[in-house]
């Protein structure tokens, strides 16, 4: 028997109902472990935190070799000077580095989105999104007689 591909797509595969809550989220599902908002934030949170330690790493790394190579250059100038040259560029680096965290809060001030909270830049653009979730206050003991 010859597999028909048209007698496939003629099949009645019943009522695909469209989700709801993903279109409209409540403030619990966005803050549940198990979401996806929940996850991106997590990813996105990490691989900034991943890449901000590695910056700094390397300017270690680069300011001891540079002040390594200038003190064993001894009276090699070219050794010296190649060694000062990585300290300046680790420093650079670094100054770059504050520099543009520094721009991006500037940016998110002036524009007023918050670009440096993902969680919160996350929610505001998720569909049903309305900004930062409200933090719960929990009821005081009452007036105070």
């Amino acid at each position: 028997m010859i597999f028909n591909f048209f007698t496939l797509l003629a099949q009645d595969f019943g009522v695909i109902e469209p989700p709801t809550e993903a279109h409209n989220p409540t403030a619990a599902q966005m803050n549940n472990p198990n979401t996806v908002l929940y996850k991106l934030e997590g990813i996105i949170s990490t691989i900034i935190g991943v890449i901000t330690i590695v910056a700094v790493l390397f300017f270690i790394i680069k300011f001891f070799t540079g002040a390594f190579s200038m003190i064993t250059a001894g009276e090699d100038k070219g050794k010296f000077t190649s060694g000062l040259e990585k300290i300046k560029h680790a420093i650079l680096g670094l100054i770059l580095i504050v520099a543009s965290y520094s721009l991006i809060a500037l940016l998110g001030t002036v524009i007023g989105i918050q670009m440096l909270d993902v969680g919160d830049l996350i929610r505001s653009v998720a569909p049903g999104g309305g900004g930062p979730l409200p933090i719960p206050v929990p009821p005081g003991p009452g007036p105070i007689p």
